[in-house]
C-alpha cells in the first residue's frame, strides 16, 4: 500500500504514482481509494497488471550424493523466486583453480539432478549450477568437494572477536573450523538483542576462505551478541560460542515521521499530524521532531521544534493569511536528524485584507466630482481573493462617511459624483474579500471640489414689520460653494413686477430694512449671494405690512388612511390654519411611539406642503402624530393628535448571535444559536422562525448554493440537527 497526497492546487486533476519494490513476474490487482481523518472511502474497481520477467535467483540448494573416486551425483532445487518461466539449468565443473578443465552441461527445466562420471581420483572440484529464464541466467550456486571423499557437516568457527563497531555494522573475526570435506558455501551470522532473546539471522555471506566478516544490517544504539554458523553442501554446523555483548553507536533516526497530514485551523494556523517513530526506529536517544514550513510565494522558511518524541500533532501559529505553505518533517535524536520526509502542502484560510491599497490619488474634476485612483493591495496583505474595493469619502465638516462600492478586483479608478461644492473631502480606499472589509488606505487623501455659485441664503425672516417698513434678516447659505463676496436684496409688491427695488451688500451684512412700503400689502423679497463665479440661487420670502401680526393658528388634525401605512413609514395630510398675517416659515412634526413621550423630528417641513411622510419607523409599532406651524412671530400650538395607527410587520431587525456547529456523525452536525428576542421580530413573532443555510468549505470561493437549507419554525428555537 502507498499513500499519495492530493494536488492542492487542483484537487480534480489526474494524478499518477509509481509503485516500487514489487515482486518480479507477479500478478497484481490495483485499486485506489480516498481517505479522510475519520477513515477510508470506497475502493475503485480493480485494475489487473503483471510485472515483467527477469533472471531467476540462485538455485535454493546444492547437494552431492553417490560420491566415488570417478563420479558424483549433483542434486539441486529450483530457485525460491524464479522471476519468470524457467527454461533450464546449466552445470559447470572443473578442477579447482584450473579453468582449462572446465566442463559445461545444459539441462532442461524439469531436471533437478545429474551424474558426472569423468572425475579424477582424490581431486578437488568446483561445481556451479545456474538457472535460466528467457531473460538470461541467474546467479550461480557454487560448491567445492573432493572426489572420493564423502562430505560431512562442518565444525563451528571459534575464537570470535569484534572490532570497528559502527552504527550499522561491526567487523567479526574468527577461526574457521573443519570444512567437512567441502567448501564452505555460506557463513550465517545470528544475533541476539537485549529486547529479543531469540537468535535470528542478521547476515549471510558466501566467501569460503573468509576469516573476517563485516556484519551489516545492524540497528544503531542496540545491544547485541553474535554467533557464527558454517554451511557446506551437507548442511549447517552447530553455532559458535557467542561474542560478548556490545552496543552499536547512535545514528540519525531511521526515517522521518510517516503519514504527515496538514489541515488549516484558521487564517494564521496550520495543524500538522503524523505517526510517531517507534522506539527501535530512533537509532539513539530521541529528542523530538523538527517541522520546516515554507511560504511558497516568498520562499521564506521557518521551523518549529517539538521536544516530545511521543507527540503526534502540532499547531503552527503566526502564519500569513491565505498563503500556501510547504511542510516537511524530520525526526531528531542526540546525534542528528533523519532525512526530510515528503512535503505536504496546505493553504491557510482566508481573512480580510490587512493593508489598504497603495498609491491612492484623488483629483477634483468639477465642483461636484472627484476622480479617485489607487493601486493593488500588497500581495502579502491581500489575505484572500480580492472581490472588490470600497471608496470612503467624508466632508471635512461632517463626520459621517459615505462609500462607493466597486465589485471588481480589476478596476482601480472611479468617479465620485453629487458632491458638495467647494468642500474638502477626506478619501480612503479599502479592499474586501468574501470574509469582509480590510483595512483602509492610510493616510487619508484630502482634496477640495471646485468653487461654484452659491446656494440660496438660509433662515430668511422678518423680525420687525410695520405698515410701511419691514426688516429682513438672513444667514449664510447652507451651501456657500465658495467664498461669499456680496448679497443682493430685491423686493416688490407681490404679484406686481414693476417698481422693483434692489440693493447689494457686502458679505458681512445680513440684514436690511425696507421703508416707504404701502400699508397692508404683501411684498415678495428675493435674497441672492455671490461668489467669485457669480450670483447663486435665490431665496424668496413673503411679508405682509401690518401692525397686527400674531402667531399662526395650529394646523388641522393629521389625517391618515390605511393605504398610507407601511412597515417603516407613514404618510399623513393636514389643512393649514390662519398664518396670523405673517407668512409661515416651516412646520414642526412630533411623533409618539407606543404611547411614549413626544419626539420632535429634526427636519423642518416646507410651509407650502400639506402632506408629509415620516420614515425610519419601527415595524408593528403604534404611532400618533401632531404638527406645529411657525411664522416670524413664533410657533403655533400643536395640532390635535392623529388617531393611533400601527405600522405593518417586517423582517427581523436583528440577526442570530453565538452561532455554533458541533459535529455529530460523519454526515451531520448540530447547530446552536442564541434566539432573537421577541421585540426584534418586527411583529412576526407568531409565524417567525429560522433558516439554516450551509455549504462545504473550500479554498476556492463559490457562490452560496440555494438548495442546502433547513427551516425551523418558532422564534424561541435555538438548535437544529
Amino acid at each position: 500500500m502507498m499513500t499519495v497526497h492530493p494536488n492542492l492546487l487542483d484537487p480534480y486533476a489526474e494524478q499518477t504514482a509509481v509503485m516500487t519494490h514489487l515482486e518480479k513476474f507477479t500478478e497484481y490487482n490495483v485499486t485506489v481509494l480516498c481517505f479522510t481523518d475519520p477513515g477510508d472511502g470506497e475502493m475503485s474497481d480493480f485494475a489487473y497488471v503483471k510485472t515483467k520477467e527477469d533472471v531467476p535467483d540462485e538455485v535454493s540448494s546444492l547437494q552431492f550424493d553417490e560420491i566415488s573416486d570417478r563420479a558424483v551425483k549433483i542434486i539441486w532445487q529450483p530457485p525460491k523466486k524464479s522471476n519468470g518461466i524457467l527454461t533450464g539449468y546449466q552445470l559447470t565443473y572443473m578442477i579447482k583453480d584450473d579453468p582449462d578443465t572446465l566442463r559445461i552441461k545444459n539441462l532442461s527445466a524439469e531436471v533437478l539432478s545429474t551424474k558426472v562420471n569423468d572425475l579424477q581420483a582424490t581431486t578437488h572440484y568446483r561445481f556451479e549450477v545456474t538457472a535460466f529464464t528467457a531473460v538470461g541466467p541467474g546467479p550461480a550456486k557454487v560448491a567445492i568437494i573432493q572426489s572420493g571423499v564423502e562430505p560431512v557437516l562442518p565444525h563451528p568457527p571459534s575464537k570470535l572477536a569484534l572490532s570497528n563497531i559502527e552504527a550499522f555494522s561491526v567487523v567479526l573475526q574468527f577461526t574457521p573450523g573443519f570444512d567437512g570435506n567441502s567448501s564452505i558455501s555460506k557463513w550465517t551470522v545470528e544475533a541476539q538483542t537485549a529486547r529479543n532473546a531469540t537468535w535470528f539471522v542478521v547476515y549471510e555471506i558466501s566467501d569460503p576462505d573468509a576469516t573476517t566478516i563485516t556484519v551489516t544490517g545492524l540497528v544503531p544504539f542496540t545491544i547485541y551478541r553474535l554467533r557464527l554458523i558454517a554451511n557446506n553442501v551437507v548442511g549447517a554446523s552447530s553455532p559458535s560460542e557467542p561474542t560478548k555483548e556490545f552496543q552499536t553507536i547512535q545514528a540519525p533516526p531511521a526515517h522521518p515521521p510517516k503519514n504527515v497530514t496538514v489541515r488549516a485551523m484558521s487564517a494564521t494556523e496550520l495543524r500538522v499530524r503524523w505517526i510517531p517513530l517507534q522506539q527501535i526506529e530512533w537509532f539513539g536517544n530521541p529528542r523530538g521532531y523538527n517541522i520546516t514550513y515554507t511560504e511558497l510565494r516568498t520562499g521564506f522558511a521557518n521551523s518549529a521544534t517539538i521536544e516530545d518524541h511521543t507527540a503526534n500533532s502540532h499547531v503552527i501559529i503566526g502564519l500569513e493569511e491565505y498563503a500556501l505553505y510547504e511542510i516537511k518533517m524530520q525526526a531528531c535524536n542526540d546525534v542528528g536528524c533523519s532525512p526530510t520526509g515528503p512535503k505536504a502542502l496546505e493553504r491557510t484560510r482566508e481573512a480580510v485584507p490587512s493593508f489598504g491599497p497603495l498609491n491612492v490619488q484623488a483629483n477634483a474634476t468639477s465642483s461636484t466630482t472627484i476622480v479617485v485612483k489607487w493601486g493593488d493591495v500588497p500581495k502579502e496583505h491581500q489575505n484572500g481573493l480580492i472581490e472588490g474595493f470600497k471608496v470612503f469619502y467624508a466632508a471635512e465638516s461632517k463626520s459621517f462617511a459615505q462609500y462607493k462600492q466597486i465589485p471588481n478586483n480589476s478596476t482601480f479608478t472611479t468617479t465620485l459624483t453629487e458632491l458638495r461644492k467647494f468642500v474638502t473631502y477626506h478619501i480612503q480606499v479599502l479592499a474586501y474579500t468574501r470574509l469582509g472589509d480590510g483595512k483602509p488606505s492610510i493616510p487619508a487623501v484630502s482634496v477640495r471640489t471646485f468653487e461654484d455659485v452659491p446656494g440660496a441664503p438660509s433662515n430668511v425672516s422678518f423680525p420687525d414689520v410695520s405698515l410701511t417698513s419691514a426688516r429682513i434678516i438672513w444667514d449664510v447659505p447652507e451651501e456657500p460653494n465658495g467664498e461669499i463676496l456680496h448679497y443682493k436684496v430685491t423686493y416688490h409688491i407681490d404679484g406686481v413686477k414693476t417698481n422693483m427695488s434692489s440693493k447689494e451688500f457686502p458679505a458681512t451684512d445680513r440684514t436690511f430694512t425696507a421703508i416707504h412700503l404701502e400699508p397692508e400689502r404683501y411684498y415678495m423679497f428675493y435674497i441672492t449671494a455671490q461668489t467669485r463665479l457669480g450670483w447663486g440661487k435665490t431665496a424668496q420670502a413673503l411679508v405682509f405690512t401690518t401692525n397686527n401680526r400674531e402667531t399662526p393658528q395650529p394646523p388641522s388634525i393629521p389625517q391618515i388612511s390605511p393605504s398610507q401605512i407601511q412597515s417603516t413609514q407613514i404618510t399623513f395630510n393636514w389643512t393649514p390654519g390662519r398664518d396670523g398675517f405673517a407668512p409661515l416659515r416651516y412646520y414642526t412634526v412630533q411623533k409618539t411611539e407606543n404611547g411614549g413621550p413626544w419626539q420632535t423630528l429634526p427636519e423642518r417641513v416646507d410651509p407650502s406642503l400639506t402632506s408629509y411622510t415620516v420614515s425610519n419607523l419601527k415595524p408593528f409599532t403604534l404611532y400618533r402624530f401632531r404638527i406645529q406651524a411657525t411664522n416670524d412671530i413664533g410657533p403655533s400650538r400643536f395640532s390635535p393628535e392623529s388617531i393611533e395607527v400601527r405600522t405593518y410587520p417586517a423582517a427581523p431587525s436583528k440577526g442570530v448571535l453565538k452561532l455554533k456547529a458541533v459535529p455529530i456523525t460523519t454526515t451531520s452536525v448540530e447547530v446552536f444559536w442564541e434566539p432573537v428576542e421577541e421585540q426584534y421580530w418586527s411583529g412576526d413573532s407568531k409565524s417567525g422562525g429560522y433558516r439554516v443555510i450551509f455549504q462545504p468549505v473550500s479554498d476556492f470561493p463559490t457562490a452560496l448554493q440555494s438548495t442546502p437549507k433547513e427551516e425551523i419554525m418558532g422564534i424561541n428555537q435555538n438548535g437544529s440537527q
